[in-house]
């Protein structure tokens, strides 16, 4: 199943008419009073949603296995805003495909994109670009585990192990699962790329400048399966240190 979010604008209408044509599954993400007939008389799926209400959102990823968005506010008054819709209402929508588990999610962003742009929409694109970028992090026992096998299989001689976690998760699905586990949000502060983060060494900045810039998926079955090891989840390691890892 695919949700198309943006399905009733110019472009919205015509990726919903191509993916009609390949007879692809289509779920519709539209808002209350939105002209949707010539939608279900295509026999598209309608939800009621809105990216500002993270709730919808739950339900309208529910089961959906691709999400494709072209929503902005641009065409729109208030209560759409660039801020409403395509900074927090992106993210609430990037939240809500992590949540149940979405396998690809296809952002319709801007040419210039940048969290340094003078104007505010290509500032919004970029951190909702950034909120999609995925990296295997791995928990620090799973290092110290595989350590410990690579002692005990030769299959480790003479190799170098590439190690990673047992999902790709992006900076903000971590945070929405502490969120999760302590039951209330938590306040996040952006910077731009390289711009220097008080009490974070340098050589950190830089690390976290770069993985801004790609995504680092790592398979691990075969490599977890080989040596033993059972991979700690994202939700597994914050419900062992959640508590004690953040900060009021």
């Amino acid at each position: 199943m695919i949700l198309l979010v943006g399905a009733t604008g110019q472009l919205g209408r015509r990726i919903t008419e191509k993916l009609l044509q390949h007879r692809e599954p289509i779920r519709a993400l539209t808002r209350p009073g939105s002209d949707t007939g010539w939608l279900r008389a295509a026999g598209v799926e309608l939800v009621v949603g809105d990216l500002k209400d993270p709730a919808s959102l739950d339900r309208a990823c529910t089961g959906v296995d691709t999400v494709i968005t072209t929503a902005t506010s641009m065409a729109r008054g208030e209560p759409d805003t660039l801020d409403t819709v395509d900074r927090s209402g992106n993210r609430n929508l990037v939240d809500a495909a992590t949540k149940q588990g979405v396998r690809r999610f296809v952002f319709i962003s801007a040419l210039g994109a940048s969290p340094d742009s003078p104007l505010p929409l290509l500032r919004a694109k970029a951190e909702a670009e950034n909120g999609l970028r995925r990296h295997s992090l791995i928990a620090i026992e799973d290092v110290a585990a595989y350590t410990l096998a690579a002692l005990r299989h030769r299959e480790a001689d003479n190799r170098m192990l590439q190690l990673g976690g047992p999902e790709a998760v992006s900076w903000r699905a971590a945070v929405t699962c502490f969120e999760e586990h302590l039951g209330r949000p938590i306040e996040v502060h952006t910077a731009s790329p390289g711009d220097p983060i008080p009490a974070m060494p340098g050589f950190l900045v830089e690390l976290l400048t770069a993985l801004d810039g790609y995504d680092s998926p790592v398979p691990m079955a075969d490599l977890a399966r080989t040596y033993g090891i059972t991979p700690t989840t994202l939700a597994d390691f914050v419900a062992r240190h959640g508590s004690s890892s953040v900060v009021a």
